[in-house]
């Protein structure tokens, strides 16, 4: 009994960085994918406020409204054609560059990674 005192305390201490480095990724993921569908969404509205008929600053203003909270510098709005004709597809693109708050995920992917999102309709 006596050899076996600090078994436990041993234990704890090789199994825990892994419980934590498992339970930061669960956290990074989640906010990964919250942030990717928070942009699926901003495409989407941009581009059906597009096609019928508004103009590239309010679509911007239309992506910033959703995603607000989010620094302007971070994410940048492409849309494609310039000129919108009818039943030409209108493409909306939001590129935003995302940092991991945990510093070992940035060191595995560089500084961080680029989330895309993309919407294309038809211009009525």
């Amino acid at each position: 009994m006596r050899n076996q005192r600090g078994q436990s305390l041993v234990e704890l201490a090789i199994v825990l960085p892994i419980l934590l480095l498992l339970l930061l990724g669960i956290v990074e993921f989640g906010r990964v994918y919250s942030v990717q569908l928070m942009l699926d969404n901003a495409s989407r509205e941009g581009v059906r406020l597009g096609v019928v008929g508004a103009s590239d600053e309010q679509i911007v203003a239309k992506v910033r409204e959703i995603i607000m909270g989010v620094d302007d510098e971070l994410y940048v709005v492409i849309i494609t054609p310039a000129v919108k004709r009818s039943g030409d597809p209108l493409t909306v693109e939001i590129r935003y560059d995302h940092s991991f708050f945990v510093p070992l995920f940035s060191s595995l992917t560089g500084e961080g990674i680029t989330l895309t999102a993309r919407s294309t309709m038809r211009v009525e």
